[in-house]
């Protein structure tokens, strides 16, 4: 699960707090996937919010690199894109016939070392350009 730490600050409040929000979206993945039978309509409701959440975020996000002309700016907005692609791919996996549980471990598990990986190695580039 992951813990939100000062290690992912970047400097700019309202990203932090959509940081934050992501992690608490995807740790209700945890619900889901600890049921005793998966809900398959609340696990797709689940990822479309994160979904229209991350696109909201990543505009937010790609502005301010923008206007901060942040170093980091491009090769941002190509990892957000690739994050979006791959929920699509997700989501006709799991539209699919297969083990809906296992689909949705593995999706959580990818989400979480995304998002740790993106903030540190990515959007921690904006500190000190606020």
């Amino acid at each position: 699960m992951l813990i939100w730490t000062k290690e992912y600050e970047t400097g700019f409040p309202e990203l932090d707090a959509q940081h934050r929000k992501l992690f608490e979206i995807i740790g209700q993945m945890t619900n889901v996937i600890d049921a005793p039978v998966i809900d398959i309509t609340a696990a797709q409701k689940l990822v479309t919010h994160l979904e229209d959440y991350a696109r909201v975020h990543f505009e937010c996000e790609e502005r301010c690199m923008a206007a901060t002309h942040c170093s980091s700016r491009g090769i941002n907005k190509e990892a957000h894109q690739l994050f979006l692609e791959g929920l699509q791919r997700f989501k006709r996996d799991f539209a699919g016939s297969g083990n809906k549980h296992e689909l949705l471990t593995i999706l959580q598990t990818s989400l979480q070392a995304w998002l740790r990986n993106h903030i540190l190695k990515i959007d921690t580039k904006l500190r000190g350009l606020s």
